[in-house]
């Protein structure tokens, strides 16, 4: 037993020397903007953000200064505003976003911190606005894209891309099919114009 002494001796100086503390942020009118947890001189555990009426704005983990796991995001009416997740501090699955209705606005995924898969956009009133997809952050493959005046939908524009390229058959149309705008495209070239007309938008 006494040759284990003097190694845990040692692991517990170092320990203490990491000891994990709760810190609290103030603002200039002293009011509560920050609790988190640091260790070693870094952000190292839960950290919750206020806004200046004190209602919670976002919640969750720091490992070593970055960010990790859930986080957590709120409306001034305690109504969800974001849940994001991260690994090594970089975005990483399906990520959600709500407004303050309580309607889900966007819904994006991420793959190492890129975003890379579907991203849809929605109104407050659940209409889409946006659908498109995702590969290393630059756009790829069918897009959709709403556009409305006056809360009505006046024209749908759809086409593929090629990261970030318009590419194949691309068009604009009214909500009864009429079309606006038609053309072909190369991986960003414009092959022909088949149908160019101003659109309701």
């Amino acid at each position: 037993m006494r040759y284990l002494t003097a190694p845990l001796l040692i692991l517990l100086a170092a320990s203490c020397g990491h000891v994990a503390t709760t810190r609290h942020v103030l603002d200039r009118n002293g009011r509560l903007r920050v609790i988190v947890e640091e260790r070693a001189g870094q952000k190292d555990g839960m950290v919750t953000y206020y806004e200046a009426d004190g209602t919670m704005r976002l919640t969750g983990r720091y490992e070593q200064d970055v960010r990790q796991g859930w986080w957590r995001g709120q409306h001034a009416t305690g109504r969800p505003s974001s849940l994001m997740h991260f690994e090594q501090g970089l975005k990483e699955g399906t990520q959600c976003y709500w407004g303050r209705r309580g309607t889900v606005t966007r819904v994006e995924t991420f793959v190492h911190g890129e975003p890379d898969g579907t991203l849809i956009d929605f109104l407050e009133d659940g209409r889409p606005v946006l659908w498109t997809h995702k590969r290393k952050g630059k756009a790829h493959g069918p897009h959709y894209h709403w556009w409305f005046k006056e809360g009505r939908t006046t024209s749908v524009l759809m086409g593929t891309f090629s990261y970030s390229e318009y590419d194949g058959r691309w068009l604009e149309a009214d909500t009864t099919g009429q079309l606006f705008w038609l053309a072909d495209y190369d991986q960003g070239r414009l092959v022909h114009t088949w149908v160019a007309r101003r659109g309701s938008r």
